[in-house]
């Protein structure tokens, strides 16, 4: 899971620069505001996560997140080929789909990242928390390679990452309840 959600989240990240450049003529300014207000944005998601958790369990959290993200590469998939440069009317649908997938990404990553080290032995703690760093940096390698590689075909640049979390959440939906149980457990040996 993490090596798709990253892959996704950064390659999105890797063509905002050009995207909107190319398409509503922003300079490196203008574009460095939309990173402020996503970043700023983020940290709000980030703050809400973590008072969220005290109501739900972390498998709501990935499927939320996960949820977010599929909303918002299929947005972008229908809204951003549609786009003509200098259509500035356009541009709230692009950042909408943007806004999606900057809700899912924090949402999912903290999820994950809790639910693993509660679903795993303690034993194994420190090797699955590696494979899990292992599976973080390839995302991060390969999100802006292939962001960058697809920058002019917008239809495969989206539909890949939104094939591979379908897939995800197929897989996901197969081990739910035993992932559940593990989270269940964890939480009641815990107390």
């Amino acid at each position: 899971m993490t090596t798709i959600l990253f892959f996704g989240q950064v390659s999105i990240e890797t063509i905002i620069p050009p995207l909107l450049s190319k398409l509503f003529d922003f300079t490196g300014f203008q574009t460095s505001l939309v990173y402020m207000v996503a970043g700023v944005f983020s940290i709000a998601i980030y703050v809400l996560v973590s008072l969220t958790t005290r109501w739900t369990t972390d498998t709501y959290l990935v499927l939320f997140g996960w949820l977010m993200h599929i909303l918002g590469f299929t947005w972008c998939l229908i809204w951003l080929p549609r786009i003509e440069p200098g259509d500035k009317d356009m541009m709230p649908i692009l950042l909408t789909g943007f806004m999606f997938l900057y809700v899912g990404f924090p949402v999912a990553a903290v999820g994950s990242t809790s639910l693993l080290s509660k679903c795993v032995s303690l034993r194994v703690q420190g090797i699955a928390q590696g494979f899990r760093r292992l599976a973080t940096f390839s995302g991060l390698i390969i999100g802006p390679i292939w962001g960058g590689a697809t920058l002019h075909q917008p239809y495969l640049q989206m539909s890949v990452p939104l094939l591979l979390l379908i897939l995800l959440g197929i897989m996901f939906s197969f081990s739910f309840k035993k992932i559940r149980n593990e989270e269940q457990l964890a939480l009641t040996l815990s107390k």
